[in-house]
């Protein structure tokens, strides 16, 4: 556990310049689309400055379309949870945790510096798993992309 504790966010986090992201005014089609090829279930949300705003959910964008909903990805986004870069993967496992968050920026700041899941958190105390979902959403993708 001694480790775990000296373990901080910044060793686990996607460095700012390779987070996986959509513009705010893109469609919940092109959120859907990006995910597709990115490989990603959650994706950052970006103003028209660059600066993320929030966090989008493939899950969200699949019922937007699916429903026939015309919305935006900064509305289907939700606000992003911060952590900071020298927090203990302990400590942000607790405050994702408390706060449900799946998906963290990290500040340095007024900087965004990374993001981190709490799955690459809990990987870091239990080893490497899959994501129970990724294949389910993989294949509904898939299968929407098929059908337009």
């Amino acid at each position: 556990m001694l480790t775990l504790n000296n373990t901080t966010v910044d060793t686990v986090m996607v460095p700012a310049g390779r987070i996986v992201g959509v513009d705010g005014r893109d469609s919940a089609s092109r959120v859907e689309d990006t995910a597709r090829r990115r490989g990603r279930s959650r994706l950052a949300v970006t103003d028209s400055t660059g600066r993320i705003t929030g966090v989008v959910h493939v899950r969200d964008a699949l019922k937007a379309t699916t429903a026939a909903l015309d919305v935006t990805a900064a509305e289907l986004a939700t606000p992003p949870h911060l952590l900071r870069p020298g927090q203990s993967v302990m400590s942000a496992i607790r405050s994702m945790r408390e706060h449900r968050a799946q998906v963290a920026l990290v500040a340095d700041g007024p900087a965004t510096v990374g993001l981190v899941a709490l799955e690459d958190l809990l990987e870091q105390v239990i080893g490497q798993f899959d994501d129970e979902t990724d294949p389910i959403i993989a294949t509904h993708l898939s299968t929407q992309h098929t059908r337009r």
